[in-house]
């Protein structure tokens, strides 16, 4: 079955935004869940791109990316449709 009629309704709707942020106490499963939201849009064939705001990089690792000496401000290409970003609390701010 194709992933367009496998999408949940309200997760169709999630996706019509432009703009998504996942926020919440540690260890809560921000970085799981958004990874999943940005997979799927891609997926779907939405340009995405995941900026995490922190330097653990663990979207970019658990996305199969390997682990950089630093953080370059520049992002890494998953996939064709498919981006992440990771950068400092400091940098976001900026």
């Amino acid at each position: 079955m194709p992933l367009e009629r496998c999408t949940s309704p309200s997760l169709s709707a999630l996706l019509q935004k432009r703009v998504l942020f996942f926020v919440g106490k540690g260890g809560v499963g921000k970085t799981t869940v958004a990874s999943a939201v940005a997979v799927a849009a891609a997926r779907l064939g939405k340009k995405t791109l995941l900026i995490e705001i922190e330097e653990k990089c663990r979207a970019a690792r658990l996305l199969g990316l390997p682990q950089q000496e630093n953080t370059t401000n520049v992002p890494r290409e998953i996939s064709p449709a498919l981006s992440v970003l990771s950068i400092s609390g400091t940098t976001a701010l900026e």
